[in-house]
């Protein structure tokens, strides 16, 4: 487990570890979190193999999750080459095509940008303590915690709406958001900047208006 493995590294050592998602020596990381159809190819098809729609977006939607929590756990956040631009490809040499100069996908490499940026603005997330507060099936929420602050970053992998309450104003740290009433919507995250002391709630969303006050 995440507690398990930052139990046997101290801080100092823990902070520094690379955070990978995808190397040269493995299959691209969109390929990986979308399709396996590719593994049943013979070797000469498996070069110019492209994923369905359905498991792109997928692949997509799994992809952007992941990235959230590289980011935010101890460590180092490394991003193999083509990976923001959304290369596709199975294990070597098929990972290792070169960059798709003009061909980028916008909208990932956008989001890279933006969610690597907002890391940066928080010290927390470079020398923070890491604390699990609960995970299931769909949910995963933890914290990082430094100097008296704490990000709480929660991921929802269900289609389910969450409204979240902070006991006291509280940031997004992704979205610059300001309140006390946060919503997380399905297959999304969220990361809420709040003083240590803080407690917070969160529960699925039924109906009827939500009311960020």
């Amino acid at each position: 487990t995440l507690e398990s493995i930052y139990g046997h590294y101290p801080p100092e050592s823990a902070n520094t570890l690379m955070n990978l998602l995808g190397s040269h020596d493995t299959e691209r990381i969109l390929t990986a979190l979308g399709d396996k159809e590719v593994e049943k190819l013979p070797y000469e098809k498996r070069a110019g193999y492209k994923m369905s729609k359905k498991s792109h977006d997928l692949a997509m939607m799994r992809l952007r999750l992941a990235v959230c929590i590289q980011m935010t756990l101890p460590g180092v956040p490394v991003i193999y080459y083509g990976d923001e631009a959304g290369m596709e490809g199975h294990k070597d040499p098929f990972c290792r095509l070169p960059f798709p100069w003009g061909a980028e996908d916008q909208a990932l490499t956008d989001f890279y940008r933006r969610v690597s940026w907002a890391r940066k603005e928080e010290s927390i997330f470079c020398e923070g303590s890491f604390l699990l507060v609960y995970v299931d099936a769909d949910i995963l929420c933890y914290e990082r915690r430094y100097q008296g602050q704490k990000v709480v970053i929660m991921v929802n992998r269900s289609k389910d709406t969450y409204e979240i309450q902070t006991e006291f104003l509280s940031r997004d740290a992704f979205t610059g958001e300001m309140g006390k009433h946060f919503l997380m919507e399905g297959e999304s995250f969220i990361w809420l900047r709040m003083p240590e002391q803080a407690g917070y709630t969160a529960f699925v969303k039924i109906d009827g208006e939500f009311d960020p006050e």
